[in-house]
């Protein structure tokens, strides 16, 4: 079982687009995970240990720092992680390491809940169960991990597990038959990671009471951002949900209805592997969450987005003013911005 005291540094999930350059050559790739020390990038990069390159990080400011190639995930290891293809890379001693700080010291979302999350975690290969629980750890959940059937579905009988992470095998059912028969099972969120499931297969887990499913290989931001829409939705009051296109309405004309309608929940959006939050009460933002830097500046940019997702959640708002500015006052904000670029 995977217990807190074995995290010695955040990782931050990410699905940031990089770019990788060693001698003449370059290649574009994904950051999966990021800390002081160094990253997982999902690349096809050909490049062998020991070799040093340049890391661009393209957050919402590109950071990039030298670095060292520490292993190689190869396709036969990657399967078994449930990961793509990649390579872990050291960062080296730079001036550009301060810059990730930034990017790593995001607040923790403050969600109006009295403990953590409790997820428990399900699968038959302890490499994929070690990998997810440290993940989650880090992204602020409480977790348990189980390799076996009987000892998971106890603890949730026990009334012990918020949410379930399973990761399941198309010729190994038995955990969504048990899930099916038990009514007391299927009140429990279920998130499925699975790999071949045909659409017959799938039909059968939704009808068994899975809420979502995540293909191999994944990344760990997708998971838990997942995770987080279900976190959040434990807390809803019923039917207040509001979901769509930015094309369609924009961002400020979507915050100018939850302010006449005196809203009060979190408001996500969504763009090209970017995730982001907006927790509002009373129509107003007081927080955005998902970003690195002054929150305010984070908003302003999020004004400008032309294309993207949006879904808005009602729930209990407790977070702290960081904006501090009326809607009225952010829009004029923004608007004076725009025209003197």
């Amino acid at each position: 079982m995977i217990r807190e005291r074995n995290i010695r540094e955040k990782r931050l999930p990410t699905s940031f687009p990089v770019t990788l350059a060693w001698g003449a050559h370059q290649e574009q790739g994904v950051v999966e995970d990021v800390s002081r020390s160094g990253a997982f990038v999902q690349t096809k990069a050909n490049v062998v240990a020991g070799e040093v390159l340049s890391l661009t990080i393209h957050a919402e400011e590109d950071v990039t720092v030298p670095c060292r190639v520490a292993h190689v995930l190869i396709q036969e290891t990657a399967n078994q992680l449930g990961r793509s293809i990649g390579l872990g890379v050291q960062f080296l001693p730079s001036p550009a390491l301060s810059a990730l700080e930034n990017l790593l010291a995001q607040p923790e979302d403050e969600v109006p809940v009295g403990n953590k999350i409790r997820v428990s975690v399900f699968g038959d290969k302890q490499i994929i169960r070690e990998r997810l629980g440290l993940a989650l750890l880090g992204a602020g959940y409480s977790v348990a991990t189980f390799g076996d059937e009987k000892e998971l579905i106890t603890r949730c009988l026990r009334g012990d597990v918020d949410i379930v992470v399973a990761c399941l095998e198309a010729d190994n059912l038995k955990l969504l038959e048990t899930y099916g028969n038990a009514a007391t099972l299927r009140t429990i969120p279920m998130i499925a990671l699975s790999d071949g499931f045909d659409s017959v297969t799938r039909l059968q887990a939704l009808q068994c009471g899975v809420d979502d499913f995540i293909p191999m290989p994944f990344i760990d931001a997708e998971l838990i951002f997942r995770l987080d829409r279900i976190r959040d939705s434990l807390h809803l009051i019923p039917g207040a949900i509001l979901q769509g296109d930015l094309r369609e309405i924009g961002l400020a004309a979507l915050l100018s209805i939850l302010d006449a309608e005196r809203k009060m929940g979190i408001l996500w959006v969504s763009r090209a592997g970017m995730n982001h939050k907006l927790y509002v009460r009373e129509g107003k933002v007081l927080s955005v969450g998902g970003g690195s830097g002054d929150e305010l500046e984070l908003l302003m940019a999020l004004l400008g987005w032309q294309d993207g997702s949006f879904e808005f959640n009602s729930c209990s708002v407790t977070v702290e003013d960081k904006i501090n500015l009326s809607l009225q006052q952010l829009l004029l904000e923004h608007a004076y911005r725009s025209d003197t670029k």
